[in-house]
């Protein structure tokens, strides 16, 4: 139900206190000992999320243990805020109604995390870049991935972010580790 470090399923923030129903008991009570459908969140995410999504809300609430959540959400990686992603002219919907529900993932201290998130594994690639021999600097660059509650690290190996700075040159002129990073992003994504 929750990661190593036992922080919220949602926003990652805050430690994960209350057992939470993804698909809410009065909408899906066979669902109700599942464990696919607890998880591990903060009171105040559980607080905001409530009875949702209802049954016809389900296709719009983010679940993030089916699909990943940058596939409706992008990341200002010079803020740590997150938005829907803007495609075809609109907002994601899924993106869009996951924000609305749960505004702790906009709130400051759950974008101060990302933000962290965000400067320790740039500083984790650059000296990586410096030296990509150096076993400590690798070392430090997985230690940076598995630290990593906000998910970052899988925007920066798996989506938009790969094409930034450093992360581009990463993947460009250090491919064997630009591959380990990968790996221990999914690695660390599953558990």
């Amino acid at each position: 139900m929750a990661g190593a470090r036992n922080r919220c399923f949602y926003c990652s923030d805050s430690l994960g206190t209350d057992v939470e129903h993804f698909e809410p008991i009065t909408v899906s009570p066979a669902s109700t000992f599942s464990w696919r459908n607890l998880q591990w969140v903060c009171t105040n995410c559980n607080r905001h999320k409530g009875n949702r999504p209802t049954a016809a809300e389900r296709l719009l609430m983010i679940d993030p243990t089916m699909v990943d959540p940058w596939a409706f959400l992008t990341l200002d990686e010079a803020t740590g805020l997150v938005a829907a992603r803007y495609e075809d002219g609109a907002l994601d919907a899924c993106g869009e109604f996951t924000l609305r529900v749960l505004t702790p993932l906009t709130e400051e201290g759950v974008i101060t995390g990302r933000e962290r998130a965000i400067t320790s594994l740039r500083s984790a690639v650059s000296a990586v870049q410096t030296d990509p021999s150096d076993f400590e600097a690798r070392r430090a660059f997985r230690a940076a991935v598995q630290k990593d509650d906000y998910g970052v690290s899988a925007w920066f190996a798996l989506w938009e972010g790969a094409r930034s700075e450093p992360f581009a040159a990463l993947r460009r002129d250090c491919p064997a580790v630009w591959r380990r990073f990968v790996a221990w992003t999914l690695a660390s994504r599953l558990g």
